[in-house]
Parts: structure tokens; sequence; C-alpha cells
């Protein structure tokens, strides 16, 4: 049965269709029709010489050059490309130009292309197997490039030789040798070794009969060389030539183009298209095409397609491997299934007129199926051999191909169909559940009420799934339940299916979800490939693949893993991209769109082929254009963008080729549709983009490395940020430096004025106890005046005035002897005892280590320990009072010991009931700590009761420690 059905697709195409063909004009970028040559470079790029310059197609853009770009004229002959990859360019003003890594070369910028040529063309190209390459010109001369180095050949001197004779345009290698052919005026044609300067007779007229013949082209072909003259075609093979007969063919028309691709001949003939000559004279391999065009090139690519140019009419592209079938049988199809019925094959396609169109090998008819306006039929469905159920908008139809008759079976618009096993099909209508059984069609009532429905999935026969244009609703034994509102809110839903229990559903713009158990699974859409638009119309399951149809091709899915695989879209060959219904049967993928039908086998996609090769066409910044893409390319750093272009070169689907990018190995590919990929803003430093892809029904291509180093500007560099890094030191260096020395300055300043005040401070409080003596002195005088006791008075004023002019000068110093303190305060003693009526005696010991001249120290000291030992020590009915003061060193101090006998400290307390450090002695423990801060060594005051520390006697101890100052 299988095999019956696809001899009968292949007689239908042979008998509907005639070749197919891609046609390419000026308005898909070539930059004109007429297109002198053709060739495919080794990368796989087509290039196209036309008279305003020379084109490179990828199978996506042509890319133009010009003289703009370089090129050394824009009429261009014919190009070849050599083995280093150069790609020569045969002008019409003689010059030399070649393309090689993006990047034209001419005698402009490569001097050793100059080569005058006295006004004659280019007219063809050879490379011999030295690699050396040989040009002819218009006027017989010849041009070598070896190497760097150009050589020109002029045959002037053999044209004066062999009387005025015509020099071939036309090169080739025999053996070793590099030859061209010569004919003279007696029709006798020679060669002319290029290396031996030699000639050979080879022919006469018998072979090349019109004196204005000339061989136009040469063509390796076997073991022979083919060379085709205005109306001949020669053989030249071991030195000898001979016309070639091709078959049974008979040119009327010159012959312009010869291609031998090991199977067939081509021919261009003329204006008469292109004829395909078998080798072994069988007619049915011959084949006609492009009749009454002028081919003037014909090439078959890497892939196996076929490129015919013409003279006026652009590029015709015959894909010669594509693998769809196409019948254009109405504007709208809607549904189709195959169908194989009593060794009878049909096609029943459904369209969006209301026709119902059965396609057999005999031709095409259209069943009436109760037609009116506005009437689709919507879906097909093949479920018995004698029962094909057709779905319109106006109704539901079944059809038996036996005996050619339609029943109806509901006047109920029908939408989508569920077709579950054992031949049991559900129907779903606007407001009907139906279901055909037995060959009977049994309804249900809506179970959602007020609401179109769309859908229908039947788990089992209790469960079954239902999405209406707002909802997906979930009925069990006639219960309701509302399913995932929250995400399929956004549209409605245009198809369910149930693939190995999980619930595939296709929305009307929100992409596919799937659901296991109720449960959301996975939401598909654009980002996981599906194709943009997310308008899903269709799911179809087979053994291994989900197939989406949608409103922009189909997207083929995993069946068990979900994975996306590959979209199939009008540059694989669909008549139209919006796709409304697809099945799958025995290997054929059958597609319903709205420009007709497609078949397409499905063995042909499950063959792995070969990734494209990526390559880097371009680098631009802005409207400048850098046509070296070399492995690492070094650039100034710019602010801005430059743009990265790259392709894969492939013909058979160009557009079906996916694009994946990434900056470093270890980042993430990022899919694109551009093959320019902009570089924004790039840092200092080596960035790495790769590039790769992939055919619908390839692996990824092998990743290409594009590197680009960006060249810091003099402030982004080390040394700069090095000498900015010095200069900042240096700066706060500087600042530092200052800012130290000032705080000294400060520091010192503030520290001589603190010295300042303290030293008026230490004055001030010697100034304090001043007024306090002299008070005590002056009531003494006056007691003694008071008591007549004159003389007694007079003496005692006599010392109060010496004591008082010492006591002057010494306030005015910070610092006195030990031996000026010891003087004074023997004075202060003898008046203080005068005073005192003599009731008390002193002495004063210093130790015989100290040197009194040497040590220095603060006036007035000890004098208050010794007033306040007289005033608070000596009772007033004691007649035996004694005072005494010890001064010695110990250590780094001074220590002065004042005892006295007098009462004591407890004893001054019980008889005062408190008792208060005198006032002298607060102010002498205020200057102590004056010099601790002044000089930073302590001293301290001790005040011992001998009462309290067990002595024999009464009275007071009090020692004080100053620090000691030699006088430094």
């Amino acid at each position: 049965m299988r095999l019956c059905l696809s001899s009968f697709l292949i007689i239908l195409q042979f008998a509907t269709h005639a070749a197919e063909y891609t046609h390419l004009t000026v308005k898909d970028g070539l930059p004109s029709n007429t297109i002198y040559f053709a060739m495919q470079d080794t990368k796989g790029f087509m290039w196209f010489c036309t008279p305003t310059g020379v084109c490179r197609y990828d199978g996506r853009k042509f890319e133009n050059f010009t003289i703009n770009e370089g090129l050394a004229d824009n009429e261009i002959f014919r190009c070849i490309e050599d083995s280093k990859g150069r790609v020569w360019f045969l002008s019409y003003n003689g010059k030399l130009s070649f393309f090689l890594n993006g990047e034209m070369h001419n005698s402009g910028n490569t001097p050793w292309l100059s080569c005058r040529n006295r006004g004659a063309f280019l007219l063809n190209a050879l490379e011999d197997k030295e690699g050396n390459v040989w040009f002819t010109t218009s006027l017989g001369d010849v041009i070598e490039i070896a190497g760097d180095h150009l050589t020109k050949y002029n045959l002037g001197a053999v044209s004066r030789q062999y009387n005025n004779a015509y020099l071939s345009s036309v090169l080739f290698q025999e053996n070793d040798s590099i030859k061209k052919f010569i004919r003279n005026d007696s029709d006798v044609v020679y060669t002319f070794n290029l290396i031996s300067h030699k000639l050979r007779k080879l022919g006469t007229v018998d072979i090349i009969s019109d004196k204005t013949a000339n061989l136009k082209d040469y063509i390796p072909a076997k073991d022979e060389n083919i060379f085709i003259a205005d109306k001949k075609i020669i053989s030249y093979r071991r030195a000898q030539l001979k016309l070639l007969t091709l078959n049974r063919f008979k040119a009327q028309y010159p012959p312009t183009y010869l291609l031998y691709d090991t199977a067939f001949w081509w021919l261009a003939i003329g204006d008469d298209g292109v004829y395909r000559l078998g080798s072994h004279s069988k007619k049915q391999d011959e084949l006609h095409l492009l009749p009454h065009e002028t081919v003037t090139c014909i090439v078959k690519d890497r892939e196996g397609n076929m490129w015919c140019t013409s003279y006026n009419n652009g590029i015709f592209l015959y894909k010669t491997q594509s693998n769809v079938q196409s019948y254009l049988l109405s504007k709208s199809i809607l549904s189709i299934t195959p169908v194989f019925c009593h060794k009878k094959q049909y096609i029943v396609a459904g369209c969006g007129n209301g026709d119902v169109k059965i396609i057999t090998p005999s031709g095409t008819k259209t069943l009436s199926c109760n037609k009116k306006p506005f009437d689709r039929v919507l879906g097909v469905v093949n479920i018995a051999p004698e029962s094909i159920v057709i779905e319109k908008d106006n109704g539901i139809f079944n059809y038996n191909p036996l005996a050619g008759s339609i029943s109806t079976l509901s006047n109920r618009p029908g939408n989508k169909s569920y077709f579950q096993k054992d031949s049991v099909l559900w129907l779903c209508g606007n407001d009907k559940i139906m279901c055909w059984k037995r060959g009977r069609l049994f309804f249900q009532n809506n179970p959602i009420p007020y609401s179109k429905l769309t859908s229908i999935a039947v788990l089992s026969d209790s469960v079954k799934y239902i999405g209406t244009t707002y909802r997906l609703y979930k009925l069990t034994s006639n219960q309701v339940h509302e399913i995932l509102s929250d995400s399929i809110l956004k549209t409605g839903i245009n198809d369910l299916n149930i693939v190995d229990g999980n619930l595939w559903v296709a929305t009307h713009g929100n992409g596919i979800f799937i659901l296991c158990h109720d449960t959301l699974l996975q939401h598909i859409d654009s980002k996981d490939g599906l194709l943009a638009g997310n308008i899903c119309q269709k799911i179809y399951a087979d053994d291994r693949r989900i197939w989406v149809a949608t409103n922009k091709g189909m997207t083929v899915f995993t069946r068990h893993t979900s994975e996306w695989l590959f979209n199939i879209t009008t540059s694989n060959g669909l008549s139209s991209n919006d796709v409304k219904s697809i099945i799958v049967d025995s290997n054929k993928l059958y597609i319903a769109t709205a420009e007709g039908i497609n078949i397409l086998n499905t063995q042909h996609l499950q063959d792995s082929t070969s990734p494209p090769q990526v390559y880097i066409t371009g680098i631009r910044q802005g409207d400048k254009s850098i046509l070296d893409p070399g492995a690492q390319y070094s650039y100034k750093y710019f602010k801005g963008f430059i743009t990265v272009s790259f392709t894969a070169v492939t013909f058979q689907s160009p557009l079906a080729v996916q694009y994946e990018y990434k900056f470093e190995e270890n980042a993430d590919w990022h899919k694109t549709q551009s093959t320019d990929i902009p570089l924004f803003d790039l840092s200092p430093g080596t960035h790495t983009l790769l590039f790769r892809a992939k055919k619908y029904n390839s692996q990824w291509s092998k990743p290409i490395v594009f590197s680009i180093l960006v060249n810091p500007l003099w402030y982004q560099r080390k040394r700069f940020f090095v000498l900015i890094i010095l200069l900042v030191v240096g700066i706060i260096s500087c600042a530092l430096q200052l800012r130290i020395k000032s705080i000294k300055k400060n520091a010192s300043e503030k520290t001589s004025l603190h010295k300042k005040i303290i030293e008026l401070r230490g004055n001030s409080l010697a100034h304090q106890m001043n007024p306090h003596f002299i008070f005590n002195s002056l009531n003494t005088i006056q007691q003694f005046i008071l008591v007549n006791e004159l003389t007694e008075g007079l003496n005692y004023l006599s010392d109060f005035s010496l004591l008082m002019r010492n006591m002057l000068e010494n306030s005015r110093k910070n610092q006195i002897s030990l031996k000026e303190e010891l003087v004074f305060l023997h004075r202060y003693l003898q008046l203080e005892r005068m005073r005192f009526e003599n009731k008390f005696n002193y002495e004063i010991n210093v130790d015989k280590r100290i040197s009194a001249d040497e040590i220095k120290l603060p006036p007035a000291l000890f004098q208050p320990l010794l007033e306040n030992a007289i005033k608070h020590g000596m009772p007033a009915n004691q007649q035996n009072g004694f005072i005494s003061l010890k001064i010695a060193v110990n250590n780094d101090f001074i220590e002065g010991i004042v005892e006295d006998n007098g009462k004591g400290i407890q004893a001054s307390v019980r008889t005062e009931w408190q008792w208060k450090a005198p006032t002298a002695l607060k102010v002498l423990e205020e200057r102590i700590s004056l010099l601790k801060n002044n000089n930073g060594k302590g001293g301290k005051i001790e005040i011992i009761d001998k009462a309290s520390e067990n002595y024999p006697e009464t009275g007071t101890i009090v020692k004080l420690l100053i620090p000691l100052n030699n006088g430094n």
C-alpha cells in the first residue's frame, strides 16, 4: 500500500509539474540582470561577473564590489580562484585585481599588479600545476603571475610570422606546458608553447570552417580538453583535434557554454536556453531548460544545485535536492488526509472556500458538500476505508470513497476532531460534543454554557479535555473543572492532543502548554525554538516527533523530551508559512497551507548532513568598512560600536540556517537571526567572539573564533596609570609633609604657649601665697607697736623688708637655686619665730651630696609646708616647739621632709571639729600638678600623722617630692 501511494505521488509530480527554479534578479540584490560568468569559490560563495561590478552570494544576500571597493574596473567578464585563495577578475580595461581575505587588491595598493595592455581587455585565465596564473588579452598577449612577479608575453612577432594570424583567447595546459591556440589566414590551427616559445601545427579547415571562428572557452573533461568555437564543439586529446558530437543533439544556434558533471553534458545554446544531454544517447536523459533564454554560464555547486546565468534576465537556480512536492490546488487549504482504499490512492483536501478536493492519479475533482457562503472545511478525517468525515462551518458530512456518495451527519458546525482508537471519533462543534462510533453520531450537551468550543482531547472514556476561546476545561463524569486559567487566559485554544499521557495545548498566541496530571509541566514559546508569533494551529504526533503547525511555518520537537529539533518554512520549499494542518503517514508529511498542499519525505529530514561552514565576511565601524576579517584584529579603543558580519554558505535552505554566537569560551550561546553582530563600547583588551551555525537537519558547525584586540588610548595605558599613581602619591606625600610640618609647628607653638601659661599660673600661685604671708607679718609688726616693743618691731620690719625683697626677686623667676631657696627659708623661719615669741626652734639639714648652687627648683615650694607646720602644728601654749626641714636626693627627685612636734592632725580634728587642708597646702598641690604637666615627671605630697603611725611623740610629717632639675 505504501509503495503504491509513493509511486502515485511520483507519477503525480511529473505529470503536473515542470522543473522548478528560483529566479534571482536586481530586485533580490544583483547589481545587474546581465551576468557574464559565475563561479563558486572554495569557501562555497558564488561569484557573479556583471557589467556593473562583481557580487558574492551566500544564499541570503548579495555583496557587491565596484571600483569604489577597489575593483580594477566595473565591467568584469570572468573570474577564477587560484590555489592561494585569490579570486582574480578579468576586466574590460585590461587591469588586474584580486580579492583575498576580505580585501580587494589592485595596482594602487599592490604595485606588482601594474601592467599596460594597450587598450586590450582580459578574456581568459588559467592556473598551471606550479601555481602560476596566466591571462590572455583581446590582442592575443599573455600575462603570467608567478608569486608576486608579473611577466607579459607579447606575441606580435608570431602574428607577423604567420600572416596576421588570429590569436585565440583560450589557454590550456598539456602535460607541464601552458599552450595557446593560434590560427592563420589559411585556417591552419597551431599551438604556441608559452614556456618553450615553440609553435606546432594541429589541424586545418576541416576542423574550423569559418575564418572568423574563435575558440571561446575551455572545459577540462576526463582525459581531454573541450573547446567551444563559434559554431562547433572541439575535443583536443593527445595533440589531436576532432569535432565532438553529443548524442543526437544538433545545434540550431551557436553554443555559448558547456558543462560536464560526470553524468550529463549541460550545453547553453544561443537564445534557446540549456540542454541536458546524457552520455549514452538516451532520449529520456535529455532535458530542455529555460527555452528562449540567452544563457551565458552554467555552474553546478557542491550541494548539487544548478546555476544558469543569463544575458539580460538574472540568475536561474535549480535546487536539485529539494524533497518538497507542491500542489497549488487552492489559495487556502485548511485540512488534508491521505487515503488508501481498495487499491486506490487518494489525497483529500479541505479548502477555505468550502470545496473538498479529491486528488487521484487521473486528476482532481471537487466534492459538493452543501456549500454555502463563508463555509470552511476545517477538518477531513479518514476513520475507516469507507468513511471520511468532513467537518465544515455549516455541518458534518460523511464521504464514502467506494460509493462516491456524501451523507449529512449533522447540521451543526464541526471545529476540531480527536481520533480515538477502535475507530471512535470525537468531534467538537461550537456548542456540542459529538462522538462518531460504529457509523452513528452521538450528541452531548455543551458542558460549558455560554462558551464557544474549539477543540477536544480524550484521555479515557470518562476523562475529556475541552478547549474554548478563553479557557481549558476537564470533563469527568459530567463534572467540569477549569484548568490553568491564569496561564491560558491571555489567548484562546486552537488544538489539543494527548501524547504519552501528557496533554499538549496549542494556543492562539501564547505558544504551547504541556500538562501532566493537570499540572503545568512545560511552557514552550519562541524562546524555546517555536516560530515567532506563538500562534499554534495544529499538533500532530508520530512515533518520535511532535509536529506543530503555526502561522510562521512548522516547528518539530522530540516526542519524549520535548526538545526543539528544527523548523520548516518556505525556505525549505513550503508554499506558504501559514500552515493550517499536518498529518504524517508512511514517511510522508502532508501539509495543508494557505497556498496549497506540500508533501515532504520525512526520511530526508532524518538524514544527518554536514553542517555549514561559517565565515567572517566583514567588519564595519559606522559607515566605514574594514575588509580584513583576520583571526585577530587589532583596533584602537573607541566609543560607539563596530559590526562584525558573518555568514554560513548554503543554497538549499538558506533562511532555515540557525545561528548562535557567544563571547569568550565559557559564556552561553545566544541565538540570532541576524548575521550582523554589533559590539558596543568595548573596553581595552582582547575580546573573543565565537560563531556557529546549523542547518535544520545537521549538527552545529565547528565554531569560528574572531578575536579583536582593543588598544587603549595613551591615557588608558598602564604607564599612564603608573604615572598618575606616582603623581598622586607625590602630591599626597608633599601634602602630608606640609601637613606634618604645620602640625609640628602648631604643636611647638602650642607647647611653648602651654609652658608659658604654666609659668604664668605658677607665678600667679606663688603670688597667691605672698599676700597671706604679708598679712600675717604685718599683723605681727602691728602687735609689736601696740605693746610698745618698738625695737623688736623695727628689727622685725627690717628682716621683713629683706624677706619681701627676696620674695619679689624670686617671683620674677621660674626657677631659683636651692641655695637661694634656703636663704629665703632661714629669714622666713626667723621672722615667724620672732612673731611667735621664740616658742619654737627650727633646723634645716641638706644632704651633703647635694650641690645647693646647681640644683634648680621653683621658688617658695617648701615655705607653705613650714607655714602650715607653724600655724596648725604649734599650739598657742606650747613653749618647746620644734620644726625641722630635711632636703635630700631620692633617685630623680628632690625630697623635702618637714616635721614638727605639734598636736597632730587627729588632735586638730577633735578641737576644730573638722580638719581642713590649709589653703597654702592646696596651692602647693596645684603647683606640683603643673610641674608634672610641664616636665613630664610627677611629684607628690605625703602627710603623716605621727599619732596614727604609732610614733612616740605627737606631730606631723609632710614629705614633698619634686622632679630633680640640675639647671638643664
